[in-house]
């Protein structure tokens, strides 16, 4: 079981209380079970920064990246910022199934 989720978000740190009440009834899910979690707030480029140590840093946690699109989403948007990025092509699509 997940024991911290940890979510980096682009934008000013002003949005913070409002992603706390949109994931209100997680974050209460995840205190009832012991869960630890994580909002931080940063410019697009820092929030992957960080996203990209936590992927190395916080492996067992379920890190998760909200950033601004800047536009329509391209079918491979996501593919795209993982080869930028580096990341494993395990985070291009992880809800495709369901």
């Amino acid at each position: 079981m997940v024991k911290e989720i940890r979510v980096y978000y682009e934008g000013p740190a002003a949005l913070k209380p409002g992603f706390c009440r949109f994931f209100k009834t997680l974050i209460e899910r995840a205190a009832d079970r012991r869960c630890r979690f994580y909002i931080a707030s940063k410019s697009g480029a820092e929030a992957c920064r960080d996203f990209t140590i936590a992927l190395r840093e916080h492996s067992s946690a379920w890190n998760v990246l909200l950033i601004d699109s800047e536009g329509p989403i391209a079918s491979r948007a996501s593919a795209l910022l993982c080869q930028r990025h580096g990341w494993s092509d395990a985070h291009i699509d992880p809800f495709s199934g369901w």
